[in-house]
């Protein structure tokens, strides 16, 4: 967005009356209440309840009072504090959004209610003024407590719960954005609500020079609060040091730069910061001593003698201020508080402005001319040269304060002079006149190469679309821009003529044209007159020209009228090319240029030239000699000279101007002709070479001479004047051809007198064109196609409007004077076309549902869907449910079986026995809580033929040493369980190093030969099954993704059969109307086309024509319009995006999220298949050992349940190795994540506590040392059994731990798979409709205005066809 819509919309936020309508004794009030407030909130920062002073418990209710003026500490007083942070927040929120609102409805043009902008001015009054402190206190607060968790906000007296601000993360997050937002808002509100002008510091006592200082003391102000919030409890002499010397440099600030204008309010600002600073020197001194009651003491009895210092302060600064003229090199505001007086007095007003210009030539400051500028138009009441200055400087750059302020100045002067100024009004129509003509000429161009295109034959529809929608797009801005002019200009006659004929002649709109040719002759004479002393609204042959006076651009020609590039001698074409000094004698440039650049920075007036005599020269360096009036303006951050020139009639004598050694520098075009001299120009040639010295010599002595040529070729009069010209003398030659002027000189030469030379203005450029002669007369000769085709020139036009008065109506007066012709009107739409744009709005509508609601819903589905699959149906779920379950279950069983074995060795060899005992209880209640959740997981895997195994009877179960046996389920086997457990553990089995008899391992036999055996055989069997199912489950969920793509696929292309068969007849459509085009082109080419060279010669200078006919009607027959096909092929675009994206989502993305999930299940079981083997390996190999001492379960029985023990732990050996292969196959493809791998690889101590190492290598040494155990019976301790079974139950809980990680990463994969999905899908969404847009949309409102632009130039066609 432009920065002059955002500084428009700041002028409209801080509309500067709302702060000028309060009296001068309220606005005094105001500002002391206001004051005692900021005071009572600045003195808030210097203590809290916890000091460490003497008789502080005394005086903290004194602080507590004068501490009620901040609204935070009354709330939080009265317990209100949350409701003041929601209200704070919802005012910088509600400030926010509707500084949105505000820019959306600029952007769109909106109208925007007042209501809006005065609810934003009070949102940021309270906030960024009144309450700066508190509100960042608050904010500040919001994210502490939401960061460190203190129970109590230590900020306040009462010390109020901090659970009101503790929001954890959303808290911090939310609360750096809010802080954020105010900080902004309060540095664009500082920087934008003050009033600078120094004639309002009676009326506005806020009025001030620059917001720079208020910006810095807002700064100030919100690192005290971050202070005060963090570091005040903590380190409080640091703190109050530091506030201390903020306070010192805030009161030095306002001391030295007074920044406002009123004397009283610096003086609140002085008083109120060096109060601050006293009050902390104060708590500083008393937290020193030790003693509250001194702090007491001198905030009293100390505020006389501060009030006196603060006043005497001011008295002293403004004693010591220096003269402007000492102070030109110093910073704007030391500068500005130096000329403060004179900026309100209109005395030495040259002296001031030349001081502004030598500061600003020294600093660039262009807030400085800001200053003269308000000073112009206020005291010196002139806003034409206010303008001038203000339009000095731009508001392009960084400096946001300033530039709007520019900003704000130049629009004020601009609406000021725009009413008041006719030169500015004449600059500023001039102007937009000239682009008008610029786009009617281009226009007219434009519809030449059309009817030439239309006529030839074999043409491609294309190749003329944009031809032909550049043309009406034209046509509709002529139209708006000529109704723009008679709206802003209604004094301005010649825009209604143009306007008028431009509607008759090239539209042929004739109806319409008569009525503003009417009202161009109904203007009454007087009104044409009645003008100011540029205006030349009224002046047909006005000679005018424009010239930039910027910097960059100095005296380079902006705008030159017809006249004057006649009278210059050059085109209207090459006119802009110029700059004016190519124009002017050398000897004058000079000095001008220098008074041009001065008058624009010193003059205090707007006229550098009014009606004086001057001389200028032509394109060919001929010299020109006329009247000038020059007016110089500020507009639209431009200053320009409007230039309006006279010719003076001098047919009858010739000019040469002479340099100070008497050369001719400059003459008119028939000088040299008449001296008899053989040269087309002469440069630089002394006079004396042009005539006899004799005669030269008496004319530079002051003569007047009658001159005789050699040859008898003529008596000529010669006279050297001298003429002042841009405060300069310069000396003539006159050269007298009229025989009657030859006569007076002669009687002059004898009387002995001057001859006075008469410069008259010239008529035949001047005349002031009365109505009757514009209307009447009529000598100009008429084309002669135009006379054959019986059209009427623009002058018949005119007169034909005088004479039929019915047409015009007398009580229109502005812009309903043009209503016949506004491009508002409703266009009369054949009834082809009219069936051809209802068809093809149609077709937006079906090719819109086709994007927005087809494709891309079926793209949300897709997203949604895989998503939803990912979330839920593939494992997410019923994994962590039901399989982990089991797999946890198994795990608990095979460690209670492990813990069992170890309690009952312990009778055997002294281990300890209390890790072992909360180890087993924890086991119990585990599986106790897993009995509740197996009918849950049966639910979900009910659909798995394994799961037969919950609740049928298959399994077998033994019931004694004898091998008797029935048949159980798992839910049985796991109440059996349970209740063996707990009847074991109520009769205390363990009893230290006591004998152990037979039927305690009796007892023991169901947990040992069924729970533990089921564990190692029937149910991992079961769990493999649930694997299986799992697997082939999310395999068969592939299918239905192909089936919903082929669906969507069908309906895609259906659909879009449907948009082609009617793409094609829209073709056909557009063809029509093309032929339509073409057939009206034939008939009545030649009429527009004369009508069109007619417009460019009188209206444009422009005298080339296009002389050959297009008249054969065989050419014409034999033109074939081709028909095209490019939304055909841009819909093929449009379906192969969602087509591709759905094949991309199957192939790739549904391929490896599925791919990731088999894998995650696989890892997972892996893992925990070797956790829980783990117990088992340890199990084996401590019943190995016992065996061999003869202490195992062995010898109580003679059944064979259990293979070798030894063999049976080699087994799980082997299958354990046998696992981890398989993990280090998938790691080394890189399947695994990273910090999975750690963990299994690197990152995991080893029981001896040495050495970091991974699980597996922490297993593989388990394995070494058991075999060491076994088979070395000099390494067998009591000490390495310990460690050996901690290690045991370390390695199955990590294995376990690990298992729970790797899933939850890859579960992770698979989340950030559907992220990758959701951004692949938002892209192409967002790409599809972009795309659409580009191309289908824009194509097919690209049609549209074909359709309207084919018909808008056929009814000019057409009209013209009954002119015939």
């Amino acid at each position: 967005m432009r920065s002059k819509v955002i500084y428009d919309m700041l002028t409209q936020i801080f509309y500067e009356e709302s702060m000028n309508s309060s009296s001068s004794r309220k606005q005094h009030v105001w500002i002391v209440v206001m004051g005692v407030q900021l005071l009572a909130q600045n003195i808030n920062f210097m203590w809290n309840p916890y000091l460490d002073m003497d008789n502080w418990k005394t005086y903290i209710n004194f602080w507590e009072v004068l501490n009620y003026p901040c609204i935070d500490s009354l709330a939080a007083s009265y317990g209100l504090l949350n409701i003041l942070m929601y209200f704070i927040i919802a005012l910088i929120g509600a400030s926010t959004n509707i500084i949105i609102i505000i820019l959306l409805a600029y952007a769109s043009n909106k109208k925007i209610p007042s209501i809006l902008f005065k609810i934003l001015r009070g949102c940021l009054k309270f906030t960024c003024e009144l309450y700066f402190i508190p509100t960042s206190i608050i904010l500040i607060l919001l994210f502490k407590y939401s960061t460190v968790k203190i129970d109590e906000i230590q900020e306040y007296a009462n010390l109020p719960n901090s659970e009101i601000m503790n929001f954890g993360v959303l808290g911090q997050a939310f609360s750096i954005l809010i802080l954020l937002i105010h900080i902004v808002l309060s540095i664009l509100y500082e920087g934008c609500a003050f009033e600078i002008r120094h004639s309002l510091k009676e009326k506005n006592l806020s009025a001030k020079s620059s917001p720079s200082i208020e910006i810095l003391i807002k700064i100030i102000y919100f690192i005290n609060c971050i202070f005060f919030t963090n570091i005040q409890l903590s380190n409080y002499m640091t703190y109050m040091v530091i506030l201390s010397m903020t306070y010192a440099y805030c009161t030095y600030k306002y001391i030295y730069y007074l920044p406002f204008y009123s004397a009283f309010m610096n003086y609140i600002k002085i008083l109120i910061h060096f109060e601050a600073f006293c009050v902390s020197v104060f708590f500083v001194l008393g937290s020193f001593i030790g003693n509250s009651t001194i702090v007491f003491v001198l905030t009293v009895f100390m505020q006389p003698l501060i009030v006196f210092l603060s006043k005497f302060a001011i008295d002293y600064r403004m004693g010591i201020v220096s003269k402007p003229k000492k102070e030109t090199e110093s910073s704007l505001i030391v500068f500005e508080l130096a000329i403060r007086k004179s900026l309100m007095s209109s005395e030495n007003s040259k002296k001031l402005i030349k001081y502004i210009n030598l500061h600003y030539e020294n600093k660039k400051e262009k807030l400085l001319i800001v200053y003269l500028a308000y000073y112009c138009k206020d005291i010196l009441e002139n806003t034409n040269v206010a303008g001038i200055k203000i339009s000095r400087v731009d508001y392009n750059g960084f400096d946001f304060i300033t530039n709007f302020q520019i900003f704000k100045c130049q629009k004020i002067l601009e609406m000021q002079n725009f009413q008041n100024s006719e030169g500015v009004k004449m600059c500023s129509y001039l102007l937009d006149s000239d682009g008008v003509m610029e786009n009617e000429k281009k226009l007219c161009y434009t519809l030449l190469v059309i009817i030439n295109n239309l006529i030839q034959g074999n043409i491609k529809i294309s190749a003329l679309e944009k031809l032909t929608i550049s043309c009406n797009d034209i046509l509709t801005t002529v139209k708006k821009n000529y109704e723009d002019l008679i709206e802003h200009f209604p004094e301005s006659q010649e825009s209604y003529k143009d306007y008028g004929t431009f509607l008759s002649k090239i539209t042929f709109d004739i109806e319409s044209g008569k009525r503003l040719i009417n009202k161009y002759n109904c203007k009454s004479l007087n009104d044409r007159k009645n003008s100011k002393k540029l205006n030349v609204f009224s002046h047909h042959n006005s000679c005018v020209m424009i010239s930039s006076a910027n910097p960059l651009s100095f005296g380079k020609i902006m705008f030159a009228n017809l006249n004057m590039c006649k009278f210059l001698n050059i085109t209207s074409e090459d006119s802009k090319d110029y700059f004016f000094k190519l124009f002017i004698p050398i000897q004058i440039f000079d000095k001008l240029n220098w008074q041009m650049i001065k008058f624009i920075a010193c003059s205090q007036s707007n006229y550098l030239f009014l009606n004086e005599y001057f001389f200028m020269t032509d394109i060919n360096g001929f010299l020109l000699e006329c009247y000038i009036s020059t007016e110089c303006l500020g507009y639209n951050s431009s200053v320009k000279f409007v230039s309006v020139v006279r010719s003076v009639n001098n047919s009858d004598r010739e000019l040469g101007l002479l340099s100070d050694d008497n050369r001719i520098v400059n003459h008119t075009s028939g000088f040299t002709e008449t001296m008899n001299m053989n040269f087309y120009k002469v440069d630089n040639i002394k006079l004396e070479d042009c005539i006899p010295s004799d005669v030269s010599d008496q004319l530079l002595n002051k003569k007047q001479i009658i001159y005789n040529t050699p040859f008898g070729r003529g008596e000529y009069g010669l006279v050297i004047k001298e003429v002042k010209i841009v405060s300069s003398v310069i000396k003539v030659l006159h050269i007298l051809k009229n025989p009657i002027d030859i006569i007076n000189l002669s009687h002059c030469i004898d009387e002995d007198i001057p001859y006075n030379i008469s410069y008259e203005k010239d008529k035949n450029t001047y005349q002031e064109i009365s109505q009757e002669e514009i209307s009447i007369h009529d000598d100009s000769p008429k084309s002669p196609n135009i006379s054959e085709l019986n059209l009427k020139s623009e002058e018949d036009l005119i007169s034909d409007s005088i004479e039929n008065k019915s047409i015009f109506l007398p009580s229109i007066v502005n812009r309903t004077g043009i209503e016949g012709s506004s491009h508002h009107e409703k266009i009369k739409i054949s009834l082809p076309t009219m069936q051809s744009v209802f068809f093809l709005r149609i077709l937006k509508i079906i090719t819109g549902i086709y994007v927005f609601f087809i494709q891309v819903l079926i793209l949300l589905i897709i997203l949604i869907s895989f998503c939803g699959y990912i979330s839920k149906e593939l494992y997410l779920t019923i994994i962590r449910k039901a399989i982990s379950d089991m797999h946890d279950l198994n795990f608990q069983l095979s460690g209670l079986a492990y813990y069992t074995m170890l309690l009952d060795l312990t009778v055997h060899f002294p281990m300890p026995i209390d890790n072992l005992l909360k180890s087993y209880s924890e086991s119990i209640t585990k599986i106790i809580t897993m009995q509740d959740q197996l009918k849950n997981d049966y639910n979900l895997l009910a659909y798995c033929h394994e799961s037969n195994i919950f609740y049928d009877k298959n399994v077998l179960v033994y019931s004694n040493f004898q091998a008797d046996y029935n048949k159980d389920n798992l839910a049985g086997i796991l109440e059996n369980t349970i209740s063996n457990v707990i009847s074991n553990q109520a009769r205390k089995y363990i009893i230290t190093y006591q004998d152990i008899i037979e039927n305690n391992h009796k007892e023991l036999f169901y947990l040992l030969y069924n729970t533990f055996r089921i564990s190692l055989q029937e149910f991992n069997i079961a769990i493999k099954g649930f694997l299986n199912c799992e697997i082939e489950k999310i395999k068969d969920k592939s299918i239905i993704i192909w089936y919903f793509n082929i669906i969507s696929i069908i309906a895609i292309i259906f659909i879009a059969f449907i948009i082609i068969g009617l793409s094609g007849k829209n073709d056909r459509n557009i063809e029509k109307s093309w032929i339509r085009l073409r057939e009206s082109v034939k008939k009545s080419q030649r009429t527009v086309k004369n009508s069109i060279y007619e417009r460019l010669a009188t209206h444009h200078n422009a005298t080339e024509r296009d002389n050959q006919d297009h008249n054969s009607e065989e050419n014409l027959d034999a033109i074939k319009l081709k028909k095209k096909y490019q939304h055909i092929l841009r819909l093929i675009i449009l379906i192969a995006i969602p087509i591709g994206a759905m094949l991309f989502v199957s192939e790739v993305l549904y391929k490896q999220s599925q791919k990731t999930t088999i894998l995650k299940n696989e890892v997972f079981h892996n893992l925990m298949t070797q956790s829980t083997k783990i117990w088992q390996f340890g199990f084996f190999t401590f019943e190995a050992l016992a065996d061999r001492e003869s202490y195992g379960f062995s010898k109580y029985t003679n059944m064979t349940i259990y293979s070798n023990y030894i063999k049976a732990m080699n087994d799980t050996i082997l299958e354990i190795k046998i696992l981890q292969n398989i993990i280090d196959e998938i790691s080394i493809e890189g399947n695994i994540p990273i910090e999975l791998a750690d963990l299994l690889y690197f990152k995991t101590n080893t029981y001896d506590d040495v050495r970091e190492t991974g699980i597996f290598v922490g297993v593989l040494a388990l394995f070494d040392d058991s075999q060491n155990f076994l088979y070395n019976s000099t390494s067998l301790s009591l000490k390495g059994l310990q460690n050996f079974a901690y290690n045991v139950e370390s390695a199955a809980g990590g294995l376990r731990n690990a298992s729970f990680l790797g899933s939850d990463l890859m579960k992770n994969e698979v989340f950030f798979l559907c992220i990758i999905l959701g951004i692949f899908f938002t892209f192409i969404v967002f790409f599809l409709i972009g795309l659409s847009i580009a191309l289908n949309f824009r194509y097919l409102a690209c049609e549209g205005e074909v359709l309207e632009s084919t018909e808008s130039l056929r009814r000019i066609f057409t009209n013209a066809q009954r002119c015939l």
